[in-house]
Order: C-alpha cells, then structure tokens, then sequence
C-alpha cells in the first residue's frame, strides 16, 4: 500500500516528532572502548554491549530499557538500568 501524497507528509511530520524525542548518540571509540569492556565483563554479544554502553553513557538521565533479552537485562539490572517489562 502506498501512502497518498497528504497521508506521507502527515507520516513524515509524525516520524520528524518522534525523532526529536530521541537520545541520538554517536558511536565513538570510548563507546566502543566501553561495549568491549561490557561484552568480557556480562558475556554479551556485540550489539548488546553496545547497547548497554550506550544506555551507561547517559548516566545522569532517567532512562528505562525495553528489553526481552535476557542476559542484556541481566547486565542492565546489574548496572541499576531500569527495565521494562519488569518482569518476563
């Protein structure tokens, strides 16, 4: 289904909202240099380490992970990472 030209700029101002609420976070060396860290200390795979190294690096900012993985939750917990759901 393709969207008419009104329903895609409404879709694209909806999409360009939502962006804005974002945490947007490059991917650095020190980011990397922490997932590593976080992928040998937790037995995480690399994407995982890379998301619990980002979630770390905004310490200081009320964050909660959505996440039903459970060694990432694991780590998140660990790490005093709010988690939903709270339980799986």
């Amino acid at each position: 289904m393709r969207l008419s030209g009104p329903e895609f700029e409404t879709a694209l101002q909806k999409l360009e909202d939502l962006w804005s609420l974002l945490y947007i976070h490059a991917v650095t060396d020190n980011l990397i240099h922490d997932a590593s860290a976080a992928a040998k200390e937790h037995a995480l795979r690399a994407y995982d380490a890379l998301h619990l190294a980002s979630l770390s690096a905004f310490s200081g900012r009320s964050l909660t992970l959505a996440c039903w993985d459970r060694e990432l939750r694991d780590a998140a917990r660990e790490r005093g990472i709010p988690l939903l759901p709270e339980r799986l």
